[in-house]
């Protein structure tokens, strides 16, 4: 697992820079801060959606088979980014 030093996203934006020898976090650019951006828009309706179905205790209690809980939760997680 990369550190959030290293880490790059799928498509090449950089999400933090540290200098080696302090350890402190480097300046971004303007580009590598609007490739960040546009990294948040993209990951926000996903983390809503997960946060969502955490807070519902409910579906730890469901039994049913495993496929069909991902089924629901695939609906439930469409239906949350589609309202936002």
């Amino acid at each position: 697992m990369a550190t959030s030093a290293t880490q790059i996203t799928n498509y090449g934006c950089r999400t933090s820079r540290k200098n080696p020898a302090t350890g402190t976090y480097l300046p971004l650019s303007d580009n590598q801060k609007a490739c960040n951006r546009a990294h948040a828009k993209l990951r926000a309706p996903g983390e809503r959606a997960n946060a969502a179905l955490k807070s519902w205790r409910a579906l730890t209690r469901v039994r049913m088979s495993p496929e069909r809980i991902t089924d629901l939760v695939h609906a439930v997680t469409a239906l949350i980014i589609a309202g936002h």
